[in-house]
C-alpha cells in the first residue's frame, strides 16, 4: 500500500478550499497513477500544482537550535506537534519557495546595510568637481537621470529595515 500527500482544490459552485489529501492505493498503484481523490458530488478536482503557502510561511519561520536540540519559531515559541507534522510533510517545491523567499530576505539585506557606502560612492564624483563641496550644489551639477537615481539611493538610506515576512520580498 503506497500513500501519497499532494495539495488538491474542490470547485463547488465557484468557490474553491484548498487542503492536503492522503491517497491510498489498495491495489499498490504508485501516486502516479492516481488522478484525484474522491470528490464531492457535483464537484471538479483540480490539482494544487503551486506550494502551499501555509506551509511556506511555516518553513519560513522556523529555525534549528542546535544547543537544546529542537525546532523553534524565530520569535523564539517551540512549534507545536501539528506544526512539526506540516513541516516534516513539506514537499520540495515548498522547501524550494521557503529557501527562496528566505534568500530574497538575506538579498535585500545585504542592500539595506551596503545602501550608505553606495550613496557616497555615488556622490563623491559630483563632490570631487565642486569647490565647496556641500549637498546642495551637488545636486545643482546633476542632470534629471542623476536625480532621479540620487533620491532613490535616499530612499533605500533612510528606509527602516524591514523584518522577514514570507510572501513580501
Amino acid at each position: 500500500m503506497s500513500t501519497h500527500s499532494a495539495p488538491w482544490r474542490y470547485l463547488r459552485d465557484g468557490a474553491a478550499e484548498s487542503s492536503r489529501t492522503t491517497l491510498v492505493s489498495e491495489t499498490g498503484d504508485s501516486p502516479n497513477d492516481l488522478c484525484c481523490p474522491p470528490t464531492p458530488e457535483g464537484s471538479t478536482c483540480i490539482p494544487n500544482t503551486g506550494p502551499n503557502p501555509h506551509v511556506v510561511i511555516l518553513l519560513c519561520d522556523l529555525h534549528y537550535d542546535y544547543s537544546c536540540d529542537g525546532w523553534f519559531h524565530l520569535d523564539g515559541r517551540p512549534i507545536t506537534e501539528e506544526e512539526h507534522s506540516i513541516a516534516h510533510e513539506a514537499t520540495l517545491e515548498e522547501i524550494r519557495e521557503a529557501d527562496a523567499q528566505t534568500l530574497r530576505y538575506h538579498e535585500y539585506l545585504h542592500s539595506w546595510y551596503e545602501a550608505p557606502e553606495i550613496l557616497d560612492r555615488f556622490l563623491e564624483p559630483f563632490l570631487e568637481q565642486l569647490e565647496e563641496k556641500t549637498f546642495g550644489n551637488a545636486i545643482d551639477s546633476m542632470d534629471l537621470d542623476e536625480r532621479a537615481k540620487l533620491e532613490q539611493l535616499i530612499g533605500a538610506v533612510t528606509e527602516p529595515l524591514r523584518p522577514f515576512t514570507a510572501y513580501t520580498f
